[in-house]
């Protein structure tokens, strides 16, 4: 139980928890094992007024995290979610998006010793261009954009890098604190230059 700095020994409001490894320790994080979710986690479990448990939405480097809440002594208790990453601004945003139910399907078939083939790289240049059009993103709701029909996480992120390079798309970081990097074709890119620009303009004539 943790000790205060004056040696009481208090009893945690909240607690958020991680799983061990493999799909099937995972798979724990919702339903009638998330008790058994985090490691060694059961003393603490008992003694939480509060327990959210965390799980890898995927295989990637930075994949969605699966948000479970799995105790809640003193309030309702949220619906399972997901959250992802935003690179740009090193913070997590909801994602609505994600698949619950195939999470769970996948992860119960790879408890069970079944793996489906890993998917491959979907998506041409020419595909990620049509597919984005004329709009503006940031670079990690284009990378969605592009996952959402098809690609994987790095096919979308080298596709990106790709298009930049071949002046398809344009990149441009909003020169405020903490601005976003947005990419897009060059006239609709310049037309969101011009968007931020008018916002400062404002904000300025308002200090």
């Amino acid at each position: 139980m943790p000790v205060s700095a004056r040696g009481e020994r208090v009893r945690p409001a909240q607690r958020l928890t991680a799983p061990g490894r493999g799909a099937t320790n995972i798979l724990q994080a919702i339903g009638f094992d998330a008790a058994n979710f985090g490691k060694g986690s059961k003393a603490l479990y008992s003694k939480s007024r509060c327990v959210w448990n965390m799980a890898p939405g995927d295989e990637s480097e930075s994949p969605p995290l699966v948000m479970v809440h799995a105790k809640h002594n003193d309030t309702p208790g949220e619906k399972p979610f997901a959250v992802r990453l935003d690179p740009d601004t090193m913070t997590y945003h909801r994602d609505d998006g994600f698949d619950l139910e195939q999470w769970q399907a996948d992860l119960s078939a790879r408890a069970r010793g079944k793996r489906g083939p890993k998917k491959g790289p979907t998506m041409t240049e020419e595909q990620a261009a049509e597919v984005l059009g004329d709009k503006v993103g940031t670079s990690a709701e284009v990378i969605q954009i592009l996952r959402d029909k098809g690609a994987t996480k790095d096919n979308a992120t080298d596709l990106v890098k790709r298009l930049v390079l071949a002046g398809t798309w344009e990149q441009w970081h909003a020169p405020v604190k903490n601005g976003a990097t947005y990419v897009g074709p060059p006239d609709a890119l310049k037309k969101k230059r011009a968007e931020v620009a008018d916002k400062l303009q404002k904000k300025l004539k308002v200090g």
